[in-house]
């Protein structure tokens, strides 16, 4: 799937570290980081006690409880008027949240949102800040990733968003979004669109996703991250690649780029390979990355804490080093 291929190197990724982080990540404060961290960088198997264990824990955890808490008894958070607005704090943003957090489709606050966010589901739109049949690339694959991450990808409502947002894409080439006054293309909703086809099911993989993938990805790799003015987002998020974050709604962040790239296989591009080190530059002696991008303040719950070491962004730098030396 990559173009401009290099040998890889012979140091293994964790040789990159200053320190191994792997075992504060296992640590079972924060289940749901416990949970990736086991499956994605120990590679347990699906069956496995630990894996299993950290799994059920998700729904118990400070932040996933403060979350359903919130929630109302008919599925909503925040408004009836709507599941888009207030940022962060409607019913689309925590369909969102709880599916990255690994809270799993059973669970019966995930039920009950699903049935609020259908209508929206159907036309990857929201409901009154999106125009039908113009292509809004972060909400159409943030609403496909998060159906994905669900185990839903086999249904007909995932079907048809792919297949409309495949739809909308073949008008669109250039990553232009109306509400972004980007001056040429949305980055954020190309790697919006890597991670929604990173949580593809091999089922879904068809030739016009290869090529909407592949337009993506040389969208960033082709880009100059170091050309760019930082500001931030009336929401807070700093408009700088490399101040890294999480969650990340339809905002983004050069780790998450990269992350999705080396999920989908383009480790060994060299146009990849020269941000790694703006990755590694980040880690502190005991190979942690702190969080320098939130929403805190704007969410049901705060997540983490600016300026001190992050498990989620450690997490997700770790992936990016492994999966780009593994795929």
């Amino acid at each position: 799937m990559a173009g401009h291929r290099e040998g890889r190197d012979s140091m293994s990724w964790r040789q990159a570290l200053k320190a191994d982080a792997i075992p504060w990540l296992l640590e079972p404060d924060e289940p749901s980081v416990r949970y990736l961290a086991l499956r994605d960088l120990l590679d347990r198997p699906a069956g496995d006690p630990d894996l299993l264990a950290a799994r059920a824990a998700i729904a118990d955890s400070p932040t996933v409880r403060a979350i359903l808490a919130a929630q109302w008894p008919d599925g909503r958070w925040a408004t009836d008027e709507g599941t888009y607005r207030p940022k962060y704090r409607a019913t689309h943003w925590q369909v969102i949240l709880l599916a990255e957090l690994g809270l799993s489709r059973d669970h019966p606050a995930v039920q009950r949102a699903l049935e609020v966010m259908a209508p929206a589901i159907a036309g990857i739109g929201a409901d009154d800040a999106i125009e039908q049949d113009e292509v809004i690339w972060c909400y159409s694959a943030n609403t496909i990733r998060y159906l994905c991450l669900y185990g839903l990808g086999e249904e007909p409502a995932t079907r048809r968003a792919l297949n409309q947002l495949l739809r909308l894409a073949g008008g669109n080439r250039t990553w232009a979004c109306p509400y972004n006054d980007a001056p040429a293309a949305c980055l954020w909703g190309a790697i919006k669109v890597l991670r929604a086809m990173w949580a593809l099911p091999v089922t879904l993989r068809s030739p016009g996703v290869d090529d909407l993938t592949a337009l993506a990805a040389n969208a960033l790799l082709d880009y100059d991250f170091t050309a760019q003015n930082v500001g931030r987002t009336t929401q807070g998020w700093i408009t700088d690649w490399f101040a890294f974050g999480f969650p990340g709604f339809y905002e983004s962040d050069l780790l998450e780029g990269l992350e999705a790239l080396a999920a989908l296989g383009y480790g060994d591009d060299l146009r990849f390979r020269q941000w790694l080190p703006f990755v590694l530059d980040q880690q502190d002696e005991w190979g942690r990355w702190p969080l320098r991008n939130s929403f805190n303040g704007h969410l049901i719950a705060d997540i983490e804490t600016v300026g001190q070491p992050s498990k989620w962004v450690t997490l997700r730098a770790l992936r990016t080093l492994k999966w780009a030396e593994e795929r």
